[in-house]
């Protein structure tokens, strides 16, 4: 069971469709998102689109470079890592495993949304699927809200959950 979080802003963030629903055909349906700060959704969304082409691509070393070093990762599968010294490895190794596989992952179109946390960063909540040579069509999607700590370095994820409902 999927906890909930709730999240009380004043923004006057419009709502122009129903709440969350998943259908048989891996669609998703979204209340309408519109941004209370476009720059930092865009801003967000490219380093979401970053990632995923280094994901995409295995290129351990990027993904690694952009979360903390007090990184906390919460995954339904594998479960807590709790530093960004033992997240390092577990991305290797992931690729390593996965190399032959030529393993794809993406955001959803249209689920990405991003809400400024004042004096820290912004949370970005999505849906993430995934596909891979022996199993070419689209996984369900996967929930995945990330917690960007905006530091000297730049944008890095300080939290990541990853879960399927």
């Amino acid at each position: 069971m999927m906890g909930i979080l709730i999240l009380n802003s004043c923004n006057n963030r419009k709502i122009e469709s129903p709440p969350i629903s998943k259908t048989d055909s891996n669609v998703i349906m979204m209340a309408k998102y519109i941004p209370a700060n476009q720059n930092l959704y865009d801003t967000i969304n490219s380093l979401d689109k970053f990632l995923w082409d280094a994901y995409n691509k295995g290129n351990d070393s990027i993904i690694v470079s952009y979360v903390t070093e007090d990184f906390k990762l919460f995954h339904d599968e594998i479960g807590t890592v709790f530093s960004k010294k033992k997240f390092a490895p577990l991305v290797s190794n992931y690729f390593k495993k996965t190399k032959n596989l030529n393993f794809k992952g993406e955001t959803v179109d249209g689920t990405n949304e991003v809400y400024e946390i004042p004096n820290y960063g912004a949370i970005q909540f999505s849906y993430q699927r995934f596909r891979d040579n022996e199993n070419p069509e689209w996984t369900d999607p996967a929930r995945m809200i990330t917690v960007w700590e905006k530091t000297s370095e730049g944008w890095r994820q300080s939290q990541q959950f990853s879960f399927h409902e």
